[in-house]
């Protein structure tokens, strides 16, 4: 099956930017503070060279391993969805309010089949450009330099291994793409990072380290700052909104990916598990700590079953 291009780069577009939502960026601030904006560059040349191995691998799959490995992203990113949407919106909903019609959302669209969910990425991703300009343009004169000296305030170590953590953060989600190597463009990588990039900047420039390590979404924080034309606000919401839509897609391609290598009776199964686990195991504050301090290696490993499966499949 061939794809658009423009369709499936805007898909990874999105993917890249979407296991950032609740952790990635806190972590990566609470860790380095104002030397994050170092992590993130060295990051992206980290994330392009894990690409081109990508594009290196042979095509041939294991369906095992794409199960596996596609489980588990689709968990993880439903996690982030719903503890946002809780954290935020439905602080006095019950988890499995929240997760049931994310399910049911993910499954709908899944049906749908690859090209309708990468056509629907064009779309939020012009969406998704085009809106955050205005956070940009409104919170770029309120940049504090003085919250970025002195520079390499943080180890050396911690810099690198933050480096690593964006890099496994933002590249992990393209192992679900089938055809990586004959659609991949390595300027939609370059598109996600820079716009990374510039959250944090402006997260920090407006927060300071110290503020923004005191919020679970420092980013939601510092856009609630936002007031256009003296009566436009709630800006964040709307941003936030789009983030959320980042992590649909890449939700719905995990769950595309399951249906495609098994049917629609393992699916059904697998997502009914994933609910148990959302809203029995994984409500415990206990393992949300435990995926938050581990959360580079998870996604490392994560990568590493991909790449074995790789050489499984092309020994096999």
């Amino acid at each position: 099956m061939k794809y658009n291009k423009l369709e499936y780069n805007s898909a990874l577009f999105l993917s890249s930017i979407s296991l950032f939502l609740g952790i990635g960026i806190s972590k990566i601030i609470n860790s380095i503070g104002s030397d994050s904006w170092i992590s993130i560059i060295l990051g992206t040349f980290i994330g392009l060279f894990i690409n081109y191995i990508f594009t290196k691998l042979p095509e041939k799959e294991n369906k095992i391993f794409i199960y596996t490995y596609s489980t588990i992203l689709l968990t993880l990113n439903l996690l982030l969805i719903t503890k946002l949407i809780s954290s935020i919106y439905l602080n006095r909903t019950p988890d499995i309010i929240v997760v049931i019609p994310l399910i049911i959302l993910i499954y709908y669209i899944s049906n749908k089949g690859i090209n309708t969910i990468l056509k629907t990425s064009l779309i939020i991703a012009f969406i998704y450009i085009l809106i955050y300009l205005i956070p940009f343009t409104a919170l770029a004169p309120k940049i504090n330099i003085d919250e970025f000296k002195p520079l390499l305030t943080s180890n050396i170590y911690d810099i690198i291994k933050c480096s690593l953590t964006y890099a496994f953060i933002s590249t992990t989600p393209f192992i679900l793409f089938p055809k990586f190597k004959e659609n991949y463009n390595y300027k939609s990588y370059l598109l996600s990072s820079l716009l990374v990039l510039i959250i944090f900047i402006i997260t920090i420039g407006n927060l300071g380290p110290s503020l923004a390590k005191l919020y679970r979404y420092p980013e939601y924080m510092v856009f609630k700052e936002i007031s256009l034309l003296g009566f436009i606000e709630n800006i964040q919401n709307i941003l936030s909104y789009l983030w959320l839509f980042c992590s649909f897609i890449l939700s719905s391609i995990a769950t595309y990916n399951i249906k495609r290598v098994s049917n629609k009776k393992i699916l059904i199964i697998t997502l009914l598990l994933i609910t148990f686990i959302l809203n029995n195991v994984l409500k415990n504050y206990i393992y949300i700590e435990y995926i938050t301090k581990y959360y580079g290696i998870i996604l490392f490993s994560t990568l590493i079953l991909f790449l074995i499966s790789k050489i499984f499949s092309k020994n096999k």
